[in-house]
């Protein structure tokens, strides 16, 4: 079954490379969905996939649900909050503007009138029943009651607790410098590896110059980790495969300069890329 699932996946996110749209994405997931061994299966991945990009359709900015009782929660920051409790109570309102500690992380939305307050806590989470993956731990007390579950922002520049610079990395990047050794020098030019970011279902995909691969992605103002990786199997001799989907499971830090997207392990640039076009 993990085969079948692993198959599915390099089905669903192949055609899809030549496409630079903003739209995260997954990641497939996991910035904020995983997709592994004892997790959520393939058809509920796809099932979240479709239904965060719905509720984007539609507006809205950040969704979260928990358990026991069952309540989700959709908020469009520049229109309406609803909070849902077991599909019997909703509770529609104006959003406010938020309280935003940068230090803590932590995104609080107050509403006086109806006895609502909204915590949304920067911290990985997960849906304690389905085990979708979450960025965001997120608290709502109504009327004195504490509501406790797991979120994401569904649109990626939302956030406010993220420099401007974060949606830079929604691109298409070729990689010039492996280390401080040029790319040209290890492979030809149309073998150089492809890394396409997508911010807002974190997810990426590109081509390791043999193969098509396609990933998870989580970032922050400097952390990035890339996950989930997989990939077609072509043999290809003498390509910098191996060498640079090795370097993808290990940077930690980026930071893009002008044209340039510096990957890092440490303060070390590990992978350098420029922007394609």
């Amino acid at each position: 079954m993990k085969l079948l699932s692993y198959i599915f996946l390099i089905l669903l996110f192949l055609p899809s490379f030549s496409s630079a749209e903003t739209k995260c994405k997954i990641i497939f997931k996991p910035l904020n969905d995983s997709l592994d061994s004892g997790d959520i299966s393939s058809a509920d991945y796809q099932g979240i996939f479709e239904r965060d990009e719905k509720l984007r359709v539609n507006g809205i900015d950040f969704w979260a649900a928990g358990n026991e009782p069952f309540w989700h929660l959709e908020l469009d920051i520049e229109g309406n909050t609803k909070f849902s409790l077991m599909s019997k109570v909703d509770v529609l309102f104006a959003t406010p503007a938020p309280e935003t500690d940068i230090e803590n992380k932590t995104i609080v939305y107050k509403y006086p009138e109806y006895e609502i307050e909204i915590t949304f806590k920067k911290e990985n989470c997960s849906d304690d029943m389905s085990g979708e993956k979450g960025t965001f731990k997120t608290e709502v007390i109504l009327k004195g009651k504490l509501y406790s579950g797991c979120g994401k922002f569904l649109v990626f520049n939302k956030d406010p607790l993220l420099k401007s610079d974060v949606g830079r990395l929604n691109d298409i990047w070729v990689l010039e410098k492996y280390k401080d050794i040029p790319v040209n020098t290890l492979v030809e030019a149309k073998d150089s590896p492809l890394l396409e970011i997508h911010l807002n279902d974190c997810r990426i995909m590109g081509k390791n110059s043999c193969n098509s691969f396609s990933g998870s992605l989580e970032v922050d103002d400097e952390m990035i980790k890339f996950s989930k990786l997989i990939s077609t199997k072509m043999f290809c001799p003498e390509s910098m495969e191996s060498q640079f989907m090795d370097a993808l499971h290990k940077v930690n830090k980026w930071e893009i300069s002008g044209m340039r997207l510096f990957l890092k392990i440490g303060e070390e640039n590990y992978l350098t890329f420029k922007k394609i076009d």
